[in-house]
């Protein structure tokens, strides 16, 4: 089923549902869209804890390089305003 085909499907099926039923539907529906942001949000959860292993060098090392890389990047543009 093509992606067309899937989203005329789920609203025909929703021009079916009763008012009352509408409510259920979206309470749901906001249930598994945080379930699905949750699930996405996991995928980077294993460097949230990456810098607490650093030493105070290697940190203030790293924000230098790139605070540098950041300022080569613009560094050639000029503004006119």
């Amino acid at each position: 089923m093509s992606q067309v085909e899937l989203y005329q499907s789920v609203l025909s099926k929703l021009g079916q549902l009763a008012p009352n039923d509408l409510a259920v539907l979206d309470a749901y529906l906001e249930r598994l869209l945080k379930k699905e942001v949750k699930t996405k949000s996991k995928g980077i959860s294993h460097l949230a804890g990456a810098w607490k292993d650093w030493s105070e060098t290697e940190f203030q090392d790293f924000l230098r390089s790139t605070k540098q890389i950041r300022l080569d990047l613009f560094a050639d543009r000029n503004v006119s305003i």
